[in-house]
């Protein structure tokens, strides 16, 4: 007797297939993935198309041969021509040439078939040039082309309400947006912008926007290296849920919301990012002496304090990050509402994260991420111990995920585990240069937790099956205790592909099996096929011992941020 299988279970299948992850150099092998299964019958072509067309893409690049000569790839025609075009609900645009003209990137634009309809259910563009050279005449972005190239864009895409800008040239050319016609017509227009994430200045229509309130609930501004502050108008303070900006000066980071009257309050601001210039040190005068030295550009205590407006409010915010801040960062912390904060994001060099960490205050903390971003060296050892155990020791009672992200070019990392986080902790996240026995000590002091990633863990690597039949070989169950019987997924996020593989090899012999009850291993992409042959090859040859080798038959190997 036949059975159909229900949508639900068919969809499940045909989404396995869908790995591009947003990327448009994994679109045309995606492309490829999904014709077959459209050809099945006609059922699975009706649930295959959507996923199938839902986004349109473009891509031009240089050809091998020669760096004059461009190359496009595009499935423009395809829906076109097939009449499918109504499914698409991106449009994905890369230019990753060295350097080309906006008028020639809208020929080939038009060449590809992009003007031959109005894309009515295309919601999101994706526009990214981003050129490895520039040019040295700004007739390759001239006024009047960049109006026309903008323009060119508006009238294909009239229904957006998620746009995604960057233009690597003119971000470093002039101030100027280059694709503002093409936001004005979506600021309170009939098809309201939801969201914007931009790598140029911001456009002059909001800047200056006088209007209604506006909908933009997620605003990205990356890339604003200019000498004055970014204007944003007050009316973005109701509206927004999500900012995130990059590459701000903290001197004047409340400047940039331009009012004159009334308090500056994020009503419904949810999540904040920040992002700060990088502190680069300058040769600074000694007064005394006369000599140079170098030091950190100084940066003033008033950040929170905006001109017109005084100290911002935050009544709802859940979520803050904040990143490459040079200045007193306990005080700074200190002026949000930590008391409410559900998640907490730091990054930093050495010299800007402090030791003495205290997260007493963040009493309702459920996530926390420490990342260090440069290298910690020989010398580093005792900062490094002091700083990891007072983050561990002071961290709320209400967290529940932590992770700890640094490069290390010492052999050891100390990982220390204080009372409540043993019991409390489910969710744990190492991306450093840690020893495996390091990693099995942690495990062995978390009674809670349930999902263990882990990145650049240091393993001797097997680089073949047959090693790790060897490994096997001779063993029995007393030779694996286990460290940890809450866990539930382990994910390893390593390198290149061959590394990989030697790695989850070594993994598979040395940690998995003192795992008894992790069920499902998330892997590289490119590995999940390489690791479940590894496995069935040493379950094959018979030297696992039981009951490690039922464990492993049940194990889940699947590809991880998928």
């Amino acid at each position: 007797m036949r059975v159909s299988l229900p949508d639900e279970l068919l969809l499940r299948i045909i989404s396995t297939y869908d790995r591009s992850n947003g990327k448009l150099r994994n679109m045309p092998d995606q492309i490829r993935a999904l014709q077959p299964l459209s050809a099945i019958n006609q059922r699975w072509r009706r649930l295959t198309l959507p996923l199938f067309c839902k986004r349109a893409f473009v891509s031009i690049d240089e050809t091998e041969a020669s760096p004059v000569v461009l190359r496009t790839d595009s499935n423009l025609g395809l829906l076109l021509d097939t009449e499918h075009d109504d499914l698409a609900r991106e449009m994905v645009i890369w230019v990753t040439c060295s350097m080309v003209s906006l008028p020639k990137i809208q020929r080939l634009l038009t060449k590809a078939g992009f003007d031959r309809t109005a894309w009515l259910t295309v919601r999101r563009l994706e526009y990214c040039n981003a050129l490895h050279d520039f040019p040295e005449d700004d007739e390759y972005y001239a006024p009047e082309s960049v109006q026309e190239f903008s323009e060119f864009l508006s009238l294909a895409l009239p229904s957006l309400r998620d746009i995604d800008y960057e233009d690597m040239y003119s971000q470093f050319t002039y101030n100027r947006f280059t694709a503002s016609p093409l936001i004005n017509e979506h600021i309170g227009g009939p098809t309201a912008l939801h969201s914007l994430r931009t790598y140029s200045d911001l456009p002059p229509m909001l800047s200056h926007y006088q209007g209604q309130p506006i909908s933009i609930q997620k605003l990205d501004i990356s890339g604003i290296n200019f000498p004055r502050a970014l204007r944003l108008p007050k009316i973005l303070a109701s509206s927004l849920v999500e900012l995130d900006l990059s590459s701000v000066d903290a001197g004047k980071l409340w400047d940039m919301f331009a009012s004159n009257t009334g308090d500056l309050v994020f009503t419904q601001l949810r999540r904040l990012s920040l992002v700060f210039h990088w502190q680069v040190r300058i040769r600074m005068r000694i007064q005394d002496g006369g000599d140079e030295t170098d030091g950190p550009v100084p940066v003033p205590q008033n950040y929170m304090q905006a001109a017109n407006l005084g100290r911002p409010r935050f009544p709802v915010l859940q979520e803050l990050e904040v990143r490459r801040f040079s200045g007193n960062l306990p005080h700074f912390l200190s002026l949000f509402p930590c008391g409410q904060l559900r998640r907490l994001v730091l990054g930093g060099l050495k010299s800007e994260l402090p030791a003495s960490w205290d997260f007493s205050p963040f009493r309702s903390l459920q996530q926390l991420s420490v990342r260090y971003v440069d290298p910690i060296d020989s010398g580093d050892e005792s900062y490094i111990e002091e700083s990891l155990r007072r983050l561990f020791h002071t961290s709320p009672l209400s967290l529940q995920k932590l992770t700890v992200s640094l490069m290390s070019h010492i052999s050891t990392i100390p990982l220390p585990v204080y009372a409540p986080l043993d019991t409390l902790l489910t969710s744990l996240s190492i991306s450093g240069d840690v020893r495996v026995e390091e990693v099995v000590r942690v495990l062995e002091n978390l009674s809670s937790l349930q999902r263990l990633m882990i990145s650049d863990t240091i393993v001797d690597p097997l680089v073949s099956n047959a090693q790790l039949v060897g490994k096997f070989k001779g063993t029995t169950e007393a030779d694996f205790g286990g460290v940890s019987t809450s866990l539930r997924v382990l994910e390893d996020e390593a390198g290149m592909t061959q590394r990989m593989v030697a790695k989850y090899r070594q993994l598979l012999f040395c940690l998995l099996p003192r795992l008894p009850n992790v069920y499902l291993l998330l892997v590289g992409l490119d590995c999940v096929k390489a690791v479940r042959k590894s496995i069935d090859t040493t379950l094959g040859a018979k030297v696992v011992p039981a009951p490690i080798d039922d464990r492993f038959r049940k194990l889940k190997v699947q590809p991880w941020k998928l």
